[in-house]
């Protein structure tokens, strides 16, 4: 009578321990889809978000002058009021001038830096692929039991 009841009390204890691994499986898989989804998301709007973020970089570097102008006045093309903006530069000359420089050396600095950036870019991007792979072998715990 003992061991039968030291046997059922067994199998009740297999039991509840496969149940509580197909619900800690559940979760788990539930985890990994919204980290997927989150993954996805972030994939989907980081291009939008490093372009926006530039740009404003860009349009707050900017002069006081046009870049028109400032193009027309390093070429030394003329447009239809060539001699006002040359005059005008000629004023800002010195400050144009350092401004220039300094916008030249941060571009250069940027530029330097962009094959690191783009490597990193890849690293990452090649780490969320194989997250997100489905050619990669899939942990035990994650494959569905067939019964």
């Amino acid at each position: 009578m003992a061991t039968q009841l030291r046997l059922s009390e067994s199998t009740r204890s297999t039991t509840m321990s496969e149940e509580e691994e197909d619900e800690e499986e559940k979760l788990v898989v539930e985890e990994v889809t919204k980290m997927a989804d989150i993954v996805m998301e972030y994939r989907s709007t980081l291009p939008h978000h490093l372009n926006s973020t530039l740009s404003s970089l860009f349009v707050s570097l900017r002069s006081s002058l046009s870049l028109s102008s400032d193009l027309d006045f390093f070429l030394g093309e003329e447009s239809c009021s060539g001699n006002s903006n040359r005059e005008s530069a000629a004023a800002n000359g010195e400050t144009t001038t350092a401004d220039v420089k300094l916008i030249n050396e941060k571009i250069c600095c940027n530029i330097s830096a962009l094959p690191k950036v783009l490597k990193r870019m890849n690293e990452c991007i090649s780490r969320i692929d194989r997250f997100v792979s489905p050619d990669e072998i899939v942990h035990p715990t994650f494959k569905r039991k067939t019964s």
